[in-house]
């Protein structure tokens, strides 16, 4: 809507906008090993916690709502197409960090089953983008390029503190509601 309405691209030009995100990704991909680094250095310190791999998207999660804020800041006709382009760096960057911390939190946290658990993740994920093109347009028109993207930004930064949280909790939360622990590596 912002690129192909807005400025007038045509789908050449509007996949081309893309870019940034993938330059997003790149940059989250040379921040990974740090991270992973981190991880391994931890291990050698101490025994790891499912917890412990909730560091990606804690760096992450402020990243993909800056992006989806200078998203909605910048959707003017009179502002240049690099401004809303370029909240994909932001974005990209926060949605790979996220990405590959959950998975491997996943898969910590339910070592016995992770195939499964990943499969239901992968169901939730592909549902949700399957049914998000369904109202996107409408909601983008109806609210306006800022507003729309000024909600999706709310959201985003309403569950910033989703890994925090588990990151606090998430043992306490894995005693008390599960029979055994999923976490530990079958024998």
């Amino acid at each position: 809507v912002v690129f192909g309405e807005l400025y007038g691209y045509g789908d050449n030009l509007v996949g081309l906008m893309l870019i940034p995100i993938l330059i997003g990704a790149g940059l989250a991909l040379v921040t990974t090993p740090i991270v992973e680094n981190q991880y391994t250095k931890l291990c050698e310190r101490r025994a790891p916690t499912p917890e412990d791999r909730l560091v990606g998207a804690m760096i992450g999660a402020p990243f993909a709502a800056i992006g989806l804020w200078i998203l909605g800041a910048t959707s003017y006709k009179h502002i240049i197409w690099v401004g809303p382009a370029s909240s994909g760096l932001a974005f990209g960057y926060g949605m790979v960090l996220i990405y590959y911390s959950l998975n491997n939190y996943i898969i910590d946290t339910y070592a016995k089953y992770a195939a499964s658990a990943l499969a239901t993740k992968v169901f939730l994920r592909s549902a949700g983008g399957a049914a998000f093109p369904l109202f996107t347009m409408q909601m983008y028109h109806k609210l306006g390029l800022q507003w729309a993207s000024w909600l999706l930004a709310f959201i985003s930064t309403a569950m910033i503190i989703i890994p925090y949280a588990f990151y606090k909790w998430g043992a306490f939360l894995r005693a008390k509601l599960c029979r055994e622990d999923y976490s530990l590596p079958m024998e």
